[in-house]
């Protein structure tokens, strides 16, 4: 999760996705609520390309998981001379102009995945260090980056004040016990503290299986999200001013469940290098997020198709 969500061939979004690798996609595209919106810096582009690059899509959560994420994966790698175990890759992905919006946009989405001596990993989720690797749990910090919202991105939006990109940082714990994997997450805004704090909890099983010569793996399972009070204000709420300028009628959310939702994707081995891989997620705005000005559809969809190349 949200962030997020920079939600094909895993590429991210949103994770982030969670629940899900968007610069990230404009899935994520969120906005403040209650505050002020802070003045766009001259430097935030170069920021978001280098840290877009490395940490793709990570609270929106339209895809899971990296391409090179399962341990069946793990064991068809090519012969590797190093440590480390890279793919990219790119694709593109049908998602909603914003949360909770009713329109939605096809962007292209690059997607890096890196990890080095199963250590440390870059993908859809950020940068995250496996401090603790012990069976089947792995546990420790991350690093994301999501991406803003601009008036510009719907009409609905106008008048509204924009959401700045930021940085997230946070904690990770996943356990996989058999062909199922458990997932829980949880990260803060540090650029911009007024985004809040978001997470998500999940399992997904895994299916191996042969497919037109190739092996396949389909990945589902279920996701629900939460974001404290400042999230919901920052991307749901409507503040005196906002509403005064749009027209629209003033809300202050509370924190709590966001969205409950599912998450599939297909992931086609073509070859000991190339990976062809499909997403299908879905996720239910609840609660306070359901009720706000700006959903015009609490219904959300994310459906990318890509390609990676394994080095």
């Amino acid at each position: 999760m949200g962030k997020p969500s920079c939600d094909v061939v895993a590429i991210q979004p949103n994770a982030v996705s969670p629940t899900d690798l968007s610069g990230r996609s404009r899935a994520a595209i969120r906005r403040t609520g209650g505050k002020p919106a802070a003045r766009r810096i001259p430097m935030r582009s170069t920021l978001r390309a280098t840290i877009a690059a490395f940490a793709l899509c990570p609270v929106m959560s339209w895809a899971q998981a990296a391409l090179s994420n399962s341990e069946e994966e793990d064991r068809d790698r090519p012969a590797s001379r190093s440590s480390w175990d890279v793919t990219l890759g790119g694709g593109a992905v049908a998602e909603p102009r914003y949360e909770g919006s009713k329109h939605y946009i096809l962007n292209p989405i690059p997607f890096v995945a890196i990890r080095y001596d199963d250590l440390v990993s870059v993908g859809i989720d950020g940068i995250r260090l496996d401090a603790v690797h012990s069976g089947g749990l792995r546990l420790g910090p991350v690093l994301s980056y999501s991406g803003g919202r601009v008036a510009g991105d719907d009409e609905l939006l106008q008048n509204l004040n924009d959401v700045q990109s930021s940085i997230n940082a946070g904690a990770f714990a996943t356990y996989r016990l058999g062909r199922f994997e458990f997932l829980a997450q949880a990260q803060q805004a540090v650029l911009h503290e007024h985004n809040g704090l978001f997470g998500k909890i999940g399992v997904t099983y895994q299916e191996p299986f042969p497919l037109f010569g190739k092996k396949a793996t389909l990945e589902a399972g279920p996701i629900v999200e939460f974001a404290n009070r400042q999230y919901e204000e920052t991307w749901f709420g409507i503040t005196p001013a906002e509403s005064l300028r749009s027209g629209l009628r003033q809300y202050s959310p509370s924190g709590g469940v966001k969205d409950v939702g599912v998450q599939n994707s297909l992931t086609i081995q073509y070859s000991p290098h190339i990976i062809f891989r499909g997403v299908v997620n879905f996720k239910e705005l609840v609660g306070n997020a359901s009720d706000s000005p700006l959903t015009t559809s609490k219904s959300q969809f994310f459906i990318g198709i890509g390609a990676g190349y394994r080095f």
